[in-house]
Formats: C-alpha cells, sequence, structure tokens
C-alpha cells in the first residue's frame, strides 16, 4: 500500500514538471524537452572513475579522459584478474591503479552475475529516505534531550 502511494507521488510530480515545462516553452519551438531530474535524486547504472590527478594531464595543462565500454558479460579472464586483485587486496598489497581496476571489475561483475531489478532499485531508495529521516529524527532526539539536560543543570 506504501509502495503504491510512492509511485503514485513520483507519477504526479513527473506529470506536474512535465505540463510545467511543457507550458513554459514558446509554442514555436519544437526542440524535444528532456525529462527533468530532481535536485539531489540520481540514479547511475555505472560510474565513471577519473583516473589520479598526475595521469590525466598533458602537456599544456589539457585534461585527457579515456573511457573505455563497459563488456557485455563476464568473462573467466576477468574473473581470475578479479580474484587475483582481491587476493593482494587482502594482503595489502594493492596499489591505488590495482585499486581502481578491482573497483572496476567489482562493479562490472556485480552488474554482469546478478543485476538489481528496478524493484532492488526502487527499494533501495525508499530505503535511504527511511533512513535520513530516522537520522534525522535522532538529531532532533538528541538536541531535544541536550536542552533538557540544560534546563535541568540551569534550575539547581
Amino acid at each position: 500500500m506504501k509502495n503504491n502511494r510512492f509511485v503514485t507521488r513520483l507519477k504526479r510530480k513527473a506529470i506536474a514538471s512535465t505540463v510545467a515545462s511543457v507550458c513554459l516553452v514558446p509554442q514555436a519551438h519544437s526542440a524535444e524537452i528532456p525529462a527533468p531530474l530532481r535536485v539531489g535524486e540520481a540514479v547511475f547504472n555505472d560510474r565513471a572513475i577519473a583516473p589520479d590527478e598526475a595521469s590525466n594531464t598533458a602537456a599544456g595543462g589539457a585534461m585527457v579522459l579515456t573511457v573505455s565500454q563497459a563488456p557485455t558479460e563476464w568473462t573467466r579472464k576477468m574473473e581470475r584478474e578479479f580474484r587475483r586483485l582481491a587476493l593482494e587486496e587482502a594482503r595489502g598489497l594493492l596499489s591505488s591503479n590495482q585499486m581502481a581496476r578491482l573497483e572496476e571489475l567489482s562493479r562490472w561483475r556485480n552488474q554482469l552475475e546478478q543485476p538489481r531489478t528496478t524493484e532492488e532499485v526502487l527499494s533501495q531508495l525508499k530505503r535511504d529516505r527511511l533512513l535520513e529521516k530516522i537520522a534525522e529524527a535522532l538529531r532532533e532526539y538528541v538536541q531535544f534531550q541536550e536542552d533538557a539536560d540544560k534546563k535541568k543543570l540551569g534550575s539547581r
């Protein structure tokens, strides 16, 4: 029931923002309007990891960023490299480049071996919001208790 309310609110806000953007665009404007994003909320399938600052600058101070295409299947070679790097990490022998590669392989492994379903992603978003609300309530409670203790000490 609560999940349905969440989806309904999400749809309602998406429709409202779409209608508002359509109404605000001039009638002669024919460009396609991109879907609006709520501030502070984004879901990413993949993350780009930039190399160290020293390795991504070329002569003249220009920044060089190399982007490689993500694999479509998890291979035995990737599994062997992942396990080798994981063992080296357990021994504490990884360099920063090897650590970045291990993180990349780990992310690819999670995506290709057991990709998250839409329900899992929505559940994680809901869990994160609830944890934020709990943390805020806990902060308010601690502040309330501190104020009450100050009043007790002040009245003595």
